[in-house]
């Protein structure tokens, strides 16, 4: 079995990476998944920097 870096520096275009069907779903979800995780993010600071703390504490 060959070295993995002796095989891609082999390779014709050592810059491309094989995929298989498996790994594109995998690949497509994180792609979806983090800029939706990052709206979430963003939108519950913002609501928690705009909260008025004195209110918040009155009702507990």
């Amino acid at each position: 079995m060959k070295d993995a870096t002796a095989w891609a520096l082999e390779s014709p275009e050592p810059h491309r990476l094989m995929l298989n069907d498996s790994q594109v779903p995998v690949g497509r979800g994180y792609r979806e998944a983090v800029p939706l995780a990052l709206l979430t993010v963003s939108f519950q600071s913002i609501k928690a920097a705009l909260m008025n703390p004195v209110k918040s504490l009155r009702s507990e």
